[in-house]
């Protein structure tokens, strides 16, 4: 497991002996002299731990905490403190501290420390992963990356964690919004809820309102029972409204009321029903251009985008393809069972020259087409579709010694995960030394 510690701290000796001890202990460590250090970079770094001394050369720690919280709501804080006062602890921990040390640090104590807020991390790791089994929902797998647009991407869902801000995800047809979408609503608060997906291109007009707000008995003809819409059935969840874009005039002043007010009218009712959910809406199409031809509110768009993701087209992360079709290659052989070693180093090369406008969906059906065909052995580009065979003997954005490195530090990072972010247990694992571990993290 990746855990990473920030450690803010003016004295020189003391911030490289925690940040060294840290390390030695197996954490990710880095250390930081000043508040305006410290945020830049928390912003890039986004450490899970942030120790920090009150009494900071441009800012007070408190002050730094109660900032960096607001980005990142999940990150947790011990401060340190050569003064204490009842008062000061008692504002420490009121503004969100887990702890507090004194000075002189006692070593074994902060390590004790980190090692319980390690422990439960690992537990909410665990449970999300079990929660994302148990309801079938894809892994973040198939949205790995180490292409700048995928890590913001991951930044972006790992700050709504400990939200529930309404969110816009942008992107093609087929890159995998409703993906990022489920990621997001796994991060708590909502994980516990209901995923209520809606495509509000399928529904038609007439019926959009009664599916979406719910419908009491009488309100028309065939209405005969009491019926909760779909964002009622999100209740402590998330609603996905995908295809916001198609959401009919009317009902995007009706939707805006609900995510303000957080209550729902359902068709015929006079009383409003609470509702606690959170909102994330997907498009393909520039919701900026629709405000400004008139056919989208502007109050609502603004609402919706409180945060923007932006999912990039797969031939601007063609890095990524290599691990991404072996995991896609996995999921799509689990149905067919097919006798595959793997893909072949001509079939990568045309893979990775594809452009691929259909995204990680058309690169998933061109696997699952070559499999139906494959009778045994590494996957040749014979069964791919004519577009794609034609690029034979291509050598694309990527060389495939380049497309090795790069499923390599996939691989080692997967493995460091696997051994709780310990690089002594990783190497171990991997049939290493530390020092060869080191040089391919940095390769």
């Amino acid at each position: 497991m990746d855990f990473r510690v920030l450690i803010v701290e003016d004295e020189p000796m003391l911030r490289e002996e925690l940040t060294a001890i840290a390390a030695e202990s197996g954490y990710d460590a880095a250390g930081a002299e000043t508040c305006a250090a410290a945020l830049a970079l928390a912003r890039e770094w986004l450490p899970h731990l942030v120790l920090c001394d009150i009494a900071l050369p441009d800012r007070n720690g408190l002050e730094l905490m109660a900032e960096l919280r607001a980005i990142l709501p999940t990150t947790q804080f011990i401060l340190i403190t050569a003064f204490a006062t009842l008062d000061t602890a008692l504002r420490a921990f009121r503004e969100g501290a887990v702890d507090f040390l004194l000075k002189p640090v006692d070593i074994a104590e902060l390590l004790d420390k980190i090692d319980r807020l390690t422990t439960h991390r690992k537990a909410a790791e665990s449970q999300t992963a079990l929660r994302r089994s148990l309801s079938g929902t894809p892994t973040d797998k198939y949205l790995s990356g180490s292409s700048p647009a995928m890590q913001e991407v991951h930044r972006a869902i790992s700050v709504l964690a400990g939200t529930k801000s309404t969110v816009l995800i942008r992107g093609e047809t087929g890159t995998g919004k409703e993906l990022v979408a489920r990621e997001i609503h796994l991060q708590p608060p909502t994980a516990q809820g209901a995923f209520v997906p809606v495509n509000c291109a399928a529904i038609p007009d007439a019926l959009f309102e009664s599916e979406l707000f719910g419908v009491v008995r009488g309100a028309f003809t065939g209405a005969i029972r009491d019926k909760p819409g779909l964002i009622e059935r999100a209740h402590g969840g998330s609603v996905f409204l995908d295809e916001i874009g198609e959401l009919p005039p009317l009902l995007q002043a009706k939707l805006l009321r609900v995510i303000e007010q957080k209550e729902v009218f359902r068709v015929g009712a006079g009383a409003a029903t609470p509702v606690d959910v959170r909102f994330i809406a997907a498009t393909n199409r520039s919701l900026a251009d629709m405000v400004q031809a008139g056919s989208f509110r502007e109050d609502l768009y603004y609402r919706l985008r409180v945060v923007e993701i932006t999912v990039p087209p797969l031939r601007d992360r063609k890095a990524d393809i290599p691990y991404l079709a072996a995991a896609l290659l996995e999921s799509v052989n689990r149905d067919l069972g097919k006798p595959v070693y793997g893909i072949a180093n001509e079939t990568m090369h045309a893979l990775l020259a594809y452009d691929w406008p259909g995204n990680v969906r058309e690169l998933r059906n061109a696997l699952e087409r070559a499999l139906l065909y494959h009778t045994g052995g590494y996957l040749s580009l014979d069964h791919f579709p004519p577009e794609i065979q034609t690029l034979k003997n291509a050598q694309g954005g990527l060389s495939l010694k380049e497309a090795i490195r790069h499923f390599e530090r996939q691989y080692i990072r997967s493995v460091l995960d696997r051994a709780g972010g310990n690089r002594d247990h990783a190497a171990t694992l991997l049939g290493i030394d530390r020092s060869t571990l080191y040089r391919k993290l940095a390769d």
